[in-house]
């Protein structure tokens, strides 16, 4: 089936049936393309095959293909990559077609549990719930929820709505970079009609918003009023039934494949509500565009749109309780980003007798794709005094961590490289588990971290725990109004690209192919081991991905998978080299879409041959084990990995000559 609330009930499935004690169904978790993804596609491809002609704001009629078009040329929409290939773009349909990305939105893990975040899947928060005023029986339209569902939490996510389309008509494809465009705007939509998210009534009119239950059981823990409703369809569950709404039972319907082969027919009522209201915003945006394209004069942004926003609300999001708001949102509701920090780290015992000083330097891309986890490289540069004698250090970490409240992210440090200087031949390497993050007013980060894993010796050594304090820097991310001069939208540039956008026909045998393969071109220790070193030469995985449009996304790429590889061990001091080949069951998953992956073999077979060997005898050798690491995709195209030693079940020990490794392998495309 499909899901609206895609990543976040995938991900919910598993983390939250350990806190709430149960188990979650296996058709709740969304491996498959999911309901924002389809939606969206059903919408695309009705306009570009329908005979239907729209009016364009300036008493012309177009296409379906001329409104998408023009809303790609200008920036609206993100721009295929065949969108200007000419007939070369017919032998790629998928790659002609708009572009799908209203189900990104999900993967900005950062606006999943803060407070400025819900309104971006048009919910509320739990302070509507403990916060609000009590009905009373006078109340008309009475509703057995807290009555700030009803009115702030809809007045707050309009206000949101509207600044966002306010933003598209002043700069698209900044909004877009910042997940604030066209596709955050069609993500709040299509939410709004899930029954998880909103309760409508028969004629779809808006009756109340619904808080996140994994979000609203720690503000319950201190607000006890809020506990009456938590159980109730009054709340979105940790994962969520009500998200399956959107694709007919029916086997005539596919639950696999890409967005685009879903029939519309197979859109239940509620989803082609959605649809329908995802088209009538396309259709505003190419009006308004439009109209700002043909006109000359520098007029606000509320000129344009006149009261096309208003009627669309109206027709789309009537409230039963309260009037849509159009103003710009509050201070307290605005979006801030950290982006990196500045300050200093203290290490306690690092190594027997010694305490560590250091300047912090770190980054942050905090809003950005990446689910679940936020990713954060950090460089320091201090001293180590021990002995009464001060050495240099230099350190390099890696975190990885999950926003749980507004500005809170607990995790690990999952890497960290420190090399001190009168021993920089002997670098340590490790991690600090666990770690959380806090910042406070929109300049200070605190953070402390646990005690350090050692990668080399595979058990816990050295400080006990970290702590750092620093001034944090970020932005705020800009809220537009109707008061602003919209961008310069140009007929010259649809001119130029949209007349060459040709599309072929979407048929079934033109699926993509729902394999992947990774083709490893060398590799090796970083650090060669007790004088041995272990290398690798060409290797092959393939996988059948799980989810054909977000192949790097999650575990979209992470099916049944198979690699081979070869590769061998040199032992200078026994001189002897030992040669092998080894096969296992490679799983992937992208913390970062399209960019960083952790890699992982839970089984690998290898099988071994010894050669130029004169006292331990030679013969085939057998093993397996499990081998893990990180992965990251540069250019699209080379992948560089970083791999931890072997364990070996056999042995239930490291794999004698393998230490930390690198590799280099190349992405191949999906036609190869």
């Amino acid at each position: 089936m499909m899901k609206l609330r895609q990543r976040r009930s995938a991900w919910c499935a598993g983390a939250a049936a350990a806190f709430l004690g149960f188990s979650a169904p296996t058709a709740a978790i969304a491996f498959d393309p999911h309901g924002h993804e389809v939606i969206e596609a059903v919408t695309y491809r009705w306009l570009l095959e329908t005979d239907a002609r729209f009016d364009d704001g300036t008493g012309n009629k177009a296409s379906g293909k001329e409104v998408l078009g023009f809303l790609i040329a200008q920036g609206v929409l993100e721009k295929p990559e065949c969108f200007n290939c000419g007939d070369e773009g017919l032998d790629k349909p998928f790659l002609s077609w708009p572009v799908i990305g209203s189900g990104k939105p999900d993967l900005v893990m950062s606006r999943q549990f803060s407070s400025n975040g819900q309104c971006f899947h048009f919910m509320a928060r739990a302070a509507d719930v403990w916060g609000s005023e009590p009905e009373t029986e006078a109340t008309p339209h009475r509703l057995d929820v807290p009555r700030s569902l009803a009115t702030d939490a809809y007045a707050r996510c309009t206000r949101m709505m509207t600044s966002l389309l306010n933003g598209i008509l002043s700069a698209p494809e900044e909004s877009n970079r910042d997940y604030r465009g066209v596709y955050a705007l069609m993500h709040i939509i299509v939410d709004s009609f899930s029954d998880a998210h909103v309760s409508r009534d028969k004629h779809n009119r808006i009756e109340y918003l619904k808080p996140w239950r994994l979000r609203a059981w720690t503000s319950y823990s201190i607000h006890w009023s809020g506990w009456k409703y938590f159980g109730g369809d009054s709340h979105h569950g940790v994962f969520d039934d009500r998200d399956d709404q959107y694709v007919l039972d029916d086997a005539a319907c596919p639950g696999t494949g890409h967005p685009y082969s879903m029939p519309r027919s197979c859109l239940t009522d509620r989803a082609l509500a959605a649809s329908q209201a995802l088209e009538d915003l396309l259709l505003l945006l190419y009006r308004v565009t439009k109209k700002i394209a043909t006109e000359r004069a520098a007029e606000p942004i509320r000129y344009y749109l006149g009261y096309e926003w208003a009627h669309y609300l109206n027709e789309h999001f009537q409230s039963m309780h309260s009037w849509s708001d159009s103003r710009p949102p509050a201070k307290i509701d605005r979006e801030w980003r950290p982006i990196g920090s500045l300050g200093v780290r203290f290490r306690p015992n690092p190594v027997p007798g010694a305490n560590d000083l250091t300047a912090t330097l770190g980054f942050m891309d905090f809003n950005g794709l990446s689910f679940p986890f936020v990713y954060a490289p950090e460089i320091e540069a201090g001293i180590r005094r021990k002995d009464s004698r001060s050495n240099v250090l230099l350190s390099t970490n890696i975190s990885l961590s999950l926003p749980i409240l507004d500005n809170v992210l607990i995790g690990v440090t999952a890497f960290s490289l420190e090399l001190d200087a009168p021993d920089l031949k002997n670098p340590r390497i490790g991690a600090n588990i666990p770690r959380v993050d806090l910042y406070l007013f929109d300049a200070l980060h605190l953070s402390l971290s646990g005690p350090r894993f050692s990668w080399e010796s595979q058990k816990f050594e050295g400080e006990p725990f970290t702590i750092g304090i620093a001034t944090a820097f970020g932005k705020t991310v800009p809220n537009y109004n109707d008061s602003g001069s919209p961008t310069r939208f140009g007929e010259q540039r649809f001119g130029r690209d949209a007349k060459r956008w040709h599309l072929r026909p979407l048929n079934d045998d033109f699926q993509t192919s729902p394999y992947s393969f990774i083709l490893t071109l060398v590799g090796g220790n970083v650090l060669p081991v007790d004088n041995e070193s272990t290398f690798l030469t060409p290797a092959l995985e393939v996988s059948r991905d799980r989810d054909r449009i977000n192949r790097r996304s999650g575990l979209g790429g992470s099916g049944l998978g198979v690699g081979a590889r070869l590769g061998g061990v040199r032992h200078k001091a026994s001189n002897y080299d030992e040669f092998g080949v080894a096969l296992g069951t490679p799983l992937r998953y992208y913390i970062i879409p399209d960019f960083l992956a952790l890699v992982m073999s839970p089984i690998e077979a290898e099988l071994t041959h010894r050669v130029h060997e004169k006292e331990n005898g030679s013969g085939l050798r057998f093993d397996i084990g499990v081998e893990a690491g990180a992965a990251i995709t540069l250019l699209n195209s080379l992948e560089v990995g970083l791999f931890s030693p072997r364990f070996s079940y056999v042995h239930l020990d490291r794999v004698k000559g393998t230490n930390l490794g690198v590799r280099f392998a190349l992405v191949l495309p999906e036609s190869w």
